[in-house]
């Protein structure tokens, strides 16, 4: 019995430029509510940008926020465990060389972005939405660290295997859309968090669906007992689904009538 769906957001529950969902999405949530069933959103994106996106249903539901790094319930906040602070030094010091794209570092309650980097503090303050926090050195940054991003405006598929290769023995190195790069700590993923929040609801896995489309919701669809790629998604990852769909509101519509 469906007791629980977790979606992932850019690439499945948004498309590839969408900053909003679809009105309808929220109408969902609220009829599946209704009939015992919780939503949980799950993304790489920060906490308080994903409670802005479901402001009309924001406490009707779950958060999964930083890949995984940050889950939000009833109860509070639950932190997962964070990058070491020298290894992110590494990542963010390798991607300043390199020249690959910008940086956006991920903590509890703000991102902190290069005051220098005009572009992209614009793009994520006025076009993403997130709470940003701005520094003349994000080497010098001192709060935990949930995880470091890379915007690469090329593609993230050009640098993945340059920064796995260089990185994955001590983080997490995945795809999160279609131009960022996510580093997180070795035990943070969407399916962990999802497994924990699972525990505390009572729900077993086998009464979650899920929806994603990038390699950071890989173990999400994995864990789920059924689960959907997007048509569009990430080379593979249609492997590690029960099923392919080209609209999580389609899918939505036909579970809903089946309760």
């Amino acid at each position: 019995m469906l007791k629980l769906i977790a979606s992932d957001l850019d690439g499945t529950l948004l498309d590839a430029y969408g900053q909003s969902p679809d009105p309808e999405i929220f109408e969902l949530i609220l009829e599946f509510k209704k009939k015992g069933v919780r939503f949980v959103a799950a993304s790489g994106r920060q906490f308080q940008n994903m409670q802005r996106l479901f402001s009309p249903v924001k406490d009707d539901i779950f958060y999964i926020a930083e890949n995984g790094a940050l889950t939000y319930d009833a109860t509070g906040f639950t932190v997962g465990d964070c990058i070491c602070h020298n290894t992110a030094i590494e990542i963010m010091d390798e991607i300043q060389k390199s020249g690959h794209g910008d940086i956006a570092l991920s903590c509890k309650h703000t991102v902190y972005l290069d005051r220098t980097r005009t572009d992209f503090v614009n793009f994520l303050q006025n076009t993403v939405q997130y709470d940003t926090t701005l520094t003349d050195n994000l080497l010098l940054i001192q709060d935990p660290i949930l995880k470091v991003a890379l915007f690469a405006p090329d593609g993230s598929e050009s640098y993945i295997d340059h920064y796995q290769k260089k990185f994955d023995s001590r983080v997490k190195v995945v795809t999160s859309g279609n131009v960022w790069i996510d580093f997180i700590a070795p035990t943070v993923d969407k399916a962990a968090a999802l497994q924990v929040l699972c525990k505390k609801l009572g729900i077993s896995r086998h009464e979650c669906v899920a929806f994603g489309d990038q390699y950071n919701d890989l173990e999400m669809l994995k864990f789920a007992g059924t689960s959907y790629a997007m048509a569009n998604c990430a080379p593979g990852i249609e492997k590690y689904a029960d099923h392919q769909t080209d609209s999580v509101q389609k899918e939505l519509r036909k579970l809903l009538s089946m309760l």
